[in-house]
């Protein structure tokens, strides 16, 4: 089955425009959190997550959120680096224009930390929890010997596109 994105904004507290598509017509409104680098409409380009987003839209209305300063929503300073109450509240925001009160929470590596910490914080909005390919934690630590090295963690997000196409470096 193929779904068509239909993009939409909605507004944080802080006057931001969130992009966010929406996939499938009817059914549970599933939001999709992969974490803070995202552009919506590059999800169709890898097979894998198309053929996921199309079963998923075939019963629910699937949500893609892009995150302030990535993708399509609004820019954000270089050296911003938005919360975790920050992009629960954005995420809320896409909720509230959506229309609905409650809705399932896919979170997706990075995402899920969100979409855990929102589940504990707004149960009120969450019916749903899923988290998908996530670790209780990224960097390695006296009592997490298997996460990785702290210096790995400061070379990859150098040159990676974010909000109006700009790159930021996060070190």
């Amino acid at each position: 089955m193929e779904n068509s994105l239909t993009i939409r904004y909605a507004r944080s507290g802080d006057g931001l425009h969130l992009a966010y598509g929406v996939l499938g017509a009817e059914g549970p409104v599933v939001v999709e959190l992969v974490g803070a680098m995202t552009h919506i409409q590059l999800g169709d380009e890898e097979p894998m997550m198309r053929r996921l987003d199309d079963r998923l839209a075939s019963f629910c209305r699937l949500v893609r959120v892009d995150e302030r300063g990535s993708g399509m929503s609004d820019p954000i300073a270089r050296n911003e680096t938005p919360t975790l109450e920050q992009r629960a509240d954005d995420v809320l925001a896409v909720i509230d224009d959506i229309g609905v009160e409650r809705v399932t929470l896919f979170g997706v590596a990075d995402g899920a930390a969100l979409a855990m910490m929102m589940a504990a914080t707004h149960p009120a909005h969450v019916e749903r929890l899923i988290v998908y390919g996530s670790t209780a934690r990224a960097a390695r630590d006296v009592d997490y010997p298997i996460g990785a090295p702290r210096s790995s963690s400061t070379a990859w997000p150098r040159a990676l596109p974010v909000g109006g196409g700009q790159a930021r470096s996060w070190t």
